[in-house]
């Protein structure tokens, strides 16, 4: 059983969030938002994002990182992400 941590930084404001793999998509709200995200950081400006998730079962499972750029931000960022994994 092993937490999974990923910092994002970059140049501009970037937001992270963090998806079970059976989400249908990004974009979901309401009631399958709540079911399939499970951690984001949304801090302003070029504060690094964190986000961290504790896989609880005895099996592996995957997780999709999803980077975005928030309203009213810059039209464009470039990131880098450092994923780390501990017990």
């Amino acid at each position: 059983r092993r937490r999974v941590l990923i910092r994002v930084t970059g140049g501009a404001d970037a937001d992270v969030e963090l998806w079970n793999a059976a989400t249908p998509s990004v974009l979901v709200t309401g009631a399958a938002r709540r079911k399939h995200l499970l951690a984001s950081s949304g801090y302003r400006g070029s504060h690094p994002e964190t986000v961290a998730f504790r896989n609880r079962l005895r099996r592996g499972t995957f997780v999709y990182l999803d980077v975005y750029l928030p309203e009213g931000g810059a039209p464009s960022a470039q990131y880098g992400a450092t994923i780390s994994t501990t017990r």
